[in-house]
């Protein structure tokens, strides 16, 4: 019951912790406009996320495998200080605002990155090998819903009280997890340090096993930027507006159903799991494509349902795979991994939007992901098959 509990908390953090990021960065976003900034200016903001977690994996893998007590105090500090930059942010001027906003994302970005790191290390020593799957299922859960209400609500909000009001209130309430986390990581079983030697020893596991352990969830990072890019030109070019929203909301409601069946029937063999997932959200690109609006809204839903059935069964796999003193550096370079390729996903659907249409582009990342998951079924079965028989 204890680890339950703890399971439970923990997936409360990782809710907490999206919904905030993803409600406060479209906050800061419109705050720069209101402010003047310009277009490009303020997409800066964006790319600051990337920044933070691509530079700071070595930093979470040294932090998570060599000194997890730096976690104690790092976590619950950073977003104390974040929500500090929030309830300052509405105050300076253009370029004051900026700055703490740059640092309010950075932080969110890190922590965020750097918590999820830690959930897939932590949930090895809470709960037997055999439940992972459902474990990481209701991680990938919170994570979808965090994704589908983080946005509306605080697209809600700031047409309420405006993008000022939102900084500080949200900025305000990232004290609730900062004090979740407070609470929480003293009572967790973190391992002692154990110093990292040799090369191979750099990513977790050798270079091979762990390109095809993020593989299928850096598919679908390129996917979920790509394919969101691509149905909004398609719905800009059939004159669709009311559509963007919907589409969203749809593909949310997806994830949370494919996290759902997760936790209630997980597959009995991981690496199917991972082939339909991709499989699944391959087929709804491909409906997103061929079929018209509102029909389209059924691909939508679709590619959401399959991207949490890859999420938890590839972390479950890694789980199995890396060696427990190592899963931080594993898990924090996945982050990263997942995390760069998806930055890629926009730039590629704007390219394939420009030389094959938005509809054909569709097809063609749903025929990829399909392809993708039967390309990869065989390693991944041999592989599950000499984790089960460790275990």
């Amino acid at each position: 019951m204890a680890s339950a509990h703890l399971v439970f908390q923990l997936v409360l953090g990782q809710f907490l912790l999206g919904f905030l990021t993803q409600a406060l960065i479209l906050a800061s976003l419109w705050h720069l406009l209101e402010r003047g900034a310009s277009g490009s200016l303020a997409a800066g903001i964006t790319a600051v996320q990337a920044v933070a977690v691509l530079s700071g994996s070595p930093l979470f893998a040294w932090i998570l495998d060599r000194r997890p007590p730096l976690l104690r105090p790092i976590l619950p500090l950073g977003l104390v200080g974040a929500a500090l930059s929030g309830l300052a942010s509405p105050f300076p001027g253009l370029w004051g605002s900026y700055a703490l906003l740059a640092l309010l994302v950075f932080l969110l970005a890190a922590l965020l990155a750097l918590y999820g790191a830690f959930t897939g290390k932590a949930l090895v020593r809470l709960v037997p090998k055999e439940d992972l799957p459902r474990a990481n299922a209701r991680l990938e859960a919170a994570g979808a819903l965090a994704g589908l209400l983080g946005p509306t609500l605080g697209g809600t909000l700031v047409g309420a009280l405006g993008s000022g009001g939102v900084l500080a209130l949200l900025g305000g309430a990232l004290l609730l997890p900062a004090g979740l986390l407070w609470r929480l990581l003293p009572r967790l079983p973190l391992p002692d340090p154990t110093p990292l030697e040799g090369r191979a020893s750099a990513l977790g596991v050798p270079l091979g096993l762990f390109l095809l352990l993020v593989a299928p969830p850096a598919l679908m990072g390129v996917a979920l930027a790509m394919g969101g890019l691509l149905v909004g030109l398609l719905l800009h070019q059939g004159d669709r507006p009311e559509g963007l929203g919907l589409a969203w909301t749809v593909f949310g409601l997806g994830s949370l159903l494919g996290a759902r069946l997760m936790t209630s029937r997980p597959p009995a063999r991981l690496s199917l799991g991972v082939a339909v997932g991709l499989g699944v959200s391959g087929l709804g690109n491909l409906l997103t494509g061929l079929l018209p609006y509102p029909g389209l809204l059924l691909g939508s839903f679709l590619a959401g349902l399959g991207l949490p059935v890859v999420g938890a069964t590839s972390r479950t796999l890694a789980q199995w795979t890396g060696e427990e003193d190592r899963l931080g550096a594993l898990f924090a370079y996945r982050t990263a991994a997942v995390h760069g390729t998806r930055i890629l996903g926009a730039p590629l659907g704007g390219f394939g939007a420009d030389a094959l249409g938005p509809g054909t582009a569709l097809l063609v990342l749903g025929a990829l992901l399909a392809s993708a998951g039967a390309f990869l079924l065989p390693p991944l079965l041999r592989l599950e098959k000499g984790r089960r028989e460790g275990l």
